[in-house]
C-alpha cells in the first residue's frame, strides 16, 4: 500500500493528534477526533472538505477506520495494515 502526500500527513496527523493517548505501534486502534485531524490538516492549507475526501480514501485502502460515535461525532483510527504500510 502506498500513500500521496496528503495521506501521508493525514496519518502524520492521527499519530500526532493531542487526544492521541498512545506511541508507536500502540497507536494501532487508538481512537482520535476526526475534527482534531482536520484541524491539523488546516495547518497545512487542506480545506475541510478535501480532509474529508482523504479521510475516505484511507478508509477505502483500508488504512484506517472511521466510527461515529454518541451520534454527533466521529472518530479516526489506524489499522494494523495502514501503520505497518505507514512505517514500512
Amino acid at each position: 500500500m502506498t500513500f500521496t502526500d496528503l495521506e501521508t500527513l493525514t496519518l502524520e496527523a492521527i499519530i500526532n493528534s493531542e487526544f492521541q493517548t498512545e506511541t508507536d505501534a500502540d497507536v494501532v486502534g487508538s481512537s482520535v477526533w476526526t475534527y482534531s485531524v482536520v484541524d491539523a490538516l488546516s495547518y497545512d492549507n487542506v480545506s475541510a472538505q478535501a480532509a474529508g475526501g482523504v479521510m475516505t480514501s484511507l478508509v477505502s485502502k483500508g488504512a484506517v477506520s472511521i466510527s461515529e460515535y454518541d451520534n454527533a461525532d466521529s472518530v479516526i483510527a489506524i489499522t494494523a495494515e495502514g501503520y505497518a504500510a505507514f512505517t514500512a
